[in-house]
């Protein structure tokens, strides 16, 4: 299991840490975007919504679609463009407990993501990966799952607002 740690600077630009190591940054460009650029490496992925509502989305590399995100009642699909029965489900773990999970086609949990709350009021987030060895496409994954759990809490947290 590996655990990745995602801290915020200035609620626009997070940065992925394993081990304290940086490996990625995620970067919403506008405020209130749904559209963030992911940097892994050397490595450039844009993460853009599709849709009026942006309820879609997919990650480019080079222009080219590599995850087609789709938002359904029960959690978001990701899943491969070209390999469309090996998805990926993002859903709350229960309805008394924090956080998501992602599992896989399978059923099986791949990773865990919560939100850490700092009083400075820059949200972080912690990853838990059921896998020993990194590659860059689990890497991507974890920042893809870090975005719309952050949409998830955004959207949550404005129904809130809206109905006080």
């Amino acid at each position: 299991m590996q655990t990745i740690t995602i801290t915020s600077e200035k609620n626009r630009r997070y940065t992925a840490l394993i081990d304290g190591k940086p490996f990625g940054t995620l970067y919403y460009p506008k405020w209130f975007s749904q559209d963030a650029e992911i940097t892994i490496g050397a490595s450039m992925y844009i993460l853009k919504g599709k849709g009026f509502w942006k309820t879609h989305g997919e990650v480019l590399k080079d222009g080219m679609p590599i995850f087609d995100i789709k938002t359904k009642w029960s959690g978001n699909v990701i899943s491969r463009t070209k390999e469309a029965h090996h998805f990926y489900t993002l859903k709350p773990k229960g309805f008394f407990k924090c956080g998501y999970v992602l599992e896989n086609y399978k059923g099986e949990v791949v990773m865990e993501v919560k939100q850490e709350f700092s009083w400075k009021f820059n949200p972080g987030y912690l990853l838990t990966v059921n896998e020993d060895t990194m590659t860059e496409d689990t890497m991507l994954l974890a920042l893809v799952a870090m975005h719309y759990f952050r949409a998830a809490m955004n959207a949550a947290a404005a129904s809130v607002a809206a109905a006080g």
